[in-house]
């Protein structure tokens, strides 16, 4: 509901806008303003300058954890096949997280969502990463993952908002 406050009730004539926080895009005549990183990888995903990308945000990603070459290889492929994963690897970039987690903490939150740290990790400290591992690896350097505070529950995060 839209309202604009003032002493008598009258009909607005004019150009309305309000902002919203589920509004994705705007159309301005031929000008169109995307507002959402969702928005923009739905409408762009098959844009080959977006796909492009993937091997830069697998180089960044890889500049704060340690990963295998053969696992390099494999998430930039999967993530050319996969928009979600594309997106899941643009998300943990933009976020900048990884940049102070040492081997020690990422083994150690490994261990704590049960995850196989001993598989995920060889003797060197690199993540080992095997086509059927990239999913959830990514929910797990994303935080996607979490562990319920009363149940002791593992869950996965679709959708994330800081507070």
């Amino acid at each position: 509901m839209l309202t604009v406050y003032r002493d008598v009730l009258r009909e607005i004539d004019g150009p309305v806008f309000g902002f919203d926080e589920t509004i994705d895009l705007v159309v301005h005549g031929e000008e169109l303003f995307i507002l959402s990183q969702v928005a923009f990888a739905a409408i762009f995903r098959d844009n080959q300058s977006l796909a492009a990308r993937a091997p830069q945000w697998v180089a960044d990603i890889r500049s704060c954890v340690t990963i295998t070459d053969e696992g390099v290889s494999r998430l930039v492929v999967r993530a050319l096949r996969d928009t979600r994963l594309l997106g899941r690897l643009e998300a943990i970039v933009h976020r900048g997280h990884l940049t102070s987690v040492t081997p020690q903490a990422l083994r150690s939150a490994m261990i704590g969502y049960g995850l196989p740290a001993d598989d995920l990790v060889d003797a060197s400290g690199a993540l080992v990463l095997d086509d059927a591992d990239i999913p959830v690896m990514l929910q797990f350097l994303n935080e996607d993952l979490f562990v319920g505070g009363l149940s002791n529950t593992p869950f996965r995060a679709d959708r994330k908002h800081s507070r």
